[in-house]
């Protein structure tokens, strides 16, 4: 009889932004503990704000914002 892992799964990734040449951290995606639903935060690195090549990744991810719920 196998047992099953309790617990174990992941609560966040990281997000790179990837061009041709190069892959910069853009930020983290992380699962917001609610027992009713699936909820997650996504949170642009300071850095990555701070540079003036950085692009949204997304037209809901724009970068005058940090956090998105």
């Amino acid at each position: 009889m196998r047992k099953k892992a309790v617990g174990i799964g992941v609560s966040a990734v990281d997000v790179y932004l990837e061009r041709r040449k190069s892959r910069e951290y853009a930020g983290r995606l992380s699962k917001i503990k609610n027992k009713a639903r699936a909820e997650f935060k996504f949170e642009y690195d300071e850095a990555y704000l701070l540079k003036r090549k950085s692009i949204p990744l997304g037209p809901e991810f724009p970068l005058t914002k940090r956090f998105f719920y």
